[in-house]
């Protein structure tokens, strides 16, 4: 990935300003190692009083989430002559 946090901090990321997620694509360099590696990121909602923790299949699939989102920034991002 080439492209500068402050582009990718203009793109229209879908995911809330400021979360793990939302870092994670704005940060190119950021990895997969990183995702799983924040105990914060394994938590899933509260449904019926209950908090749910992400499995290791869910981390996986989330990251593939997360792994679009950051080529769809890096296309934009050549498409508007980066990295020439």
């Amino acid at each position: 990935m080439t492209y500068p946090r402050a582009f990718a901090n203009a793109f229209p990321i879908p995911f809330v300003k400021g979360s793990a997620m939302y870092h994670l694509v704005a940060d190119r360099s950021s990895t997969f190692e990183q995702w799983v590696a924040n105990d914060a990121n394994h938590l899933a909602q509260v449904y019926k009083g209950k908090r749910y923790h992400y499995t290791s299949e869910d981390m996986a699939s989330l990251w593939e989430v997360i792994k679009y989102q950051k080529n769809r920034v890096e296309k934009s991002w050549l498409k508007k002559g980066g990295a020439s």
